[in-house]
């Protein structure tokens, strides 16, 4: 077993038996303010650089894997990140790969 993260984990994988692959997704809002506390950088200096990073991580999976990030078509499990605490997204994640295995 292993945990690999990335954007484009789901997709490369995809074919890999047993993987469970998770989309973490928020309210852009509250990703905007989670990222200033995270890289200690105001409020508006992270909603200006929020866009900038999506679209970019957004194109390159596009340009290099021909790969839709924004679907959900190669993963088990979306979740909304901005409505849980990070000890239940945890919690809920370990869940559906036990529940998986199982």
């Amino acid at each position: 077993g292993g945990v690999i993260l990335g954007r484009n984990g789901a997709f490369v994988l995809k074919d890999r038996p047993g993987a469970l692959h998770v989309k973490l997704v928020g309210q852009t809002k509250v990703r905007v303010a989670r990222a200033a506390r995270l890289f200690g950088i105001s409020e508006e200096r992270s909603a200006k650089r929020q866009p900038l990073e999506d679209d970019f991580r957004r194109e390159l999976s596009r340009q290099y894997f021909r790969f839709d990030p924004t679907t959900d078509d190669y993963y088990g499990l979306v979740i909304d990140t901005t409505r849980f605490n990070e000890d239940q997204v945890v919690a809920i994640i370990v869940a559906a790969a036990k529940a998986r295995a199982a």
